[in-house]
């Protein structure tokens, strides 16, 4: 009988606060529910027939260097020399290496392409929308350099376009590289 008594005396407090629990946990319910969105669905992935988490020997593929090295270690962040690239055909793209990140054991961790040209960098951004599609894409423009990003479960999509500096002329370089996460 105390309860009923309480409720009939309280209840101008007790309303909105349930009110507001109710508002709360529904948008709580409801935020939950839609986090799951930005990830895209996992599949093999593979480039020339490698894939991450393959043994490689190293002595099959070129290291990577100059400014197609210099794209990838901003995207990976490291400064080690374990970027290696093989010549490659992808679609109607003309100046595109397919570039492997391979550790010291020959287990590769990541797998991509990189190309060099303003037109060939369009294709390959094209060509990572495609795999990926254009909703659940990540954008950070700066001027000289544009990055766009998916994520999956187990893996990190990222399309980088960067234009480099040398003397007067601008060279654009891009890459579409997958690592895992």
């Amino acid at each position: 009988m105390r309860i009923k008594y309480l409720i009939r005396d309280n209840k101008w407090i007790i309303t909105p606060a349930l009110y507001v629990l109710l508002l709360l946990s529904a948008s709580l319910i409801y935020l939950n529910k839609n986090s799951n969105n930005e990830l895209i669905e996992n599949r093999d992935i593979s480039v020339d027939s490698i894939s991450i988490g393959d043994k490689v020997e190293i002595s099959e593929f070129e290291t990577l260097e100059g400014l197609d090295s210099k794209l990838l270690n901003e995207i990976v962040a490291s400064g080690l020399n374990n970027l290696f690239y093989k010549e490659t055909f992808l679609q109607n793209l003309s100046a595109v290496k397919s570039v492997y990140i391979v550790g010291p054991e020959g287990d590769v961790s990541g797998v991509g392409y990189v190309a060099e040209g303003a037109e060939n960098c369009k294709k390959l951004k094209y060509f990572s929308y495609s795999e990926n599609g254009k909703y659940y894409v990540v954008e950070e423009d700066k001027s000289i350099s544009k990055k766009l990003e998916w994520n999956s479960e187990k893996n990190r999509f990222v399309f980088y376009d960067r234009y480099f500096s040398t003397g007067t002329d601008l060279k654009n370089n891009c890459a579409y590289l997958i690592t895992s996460r």
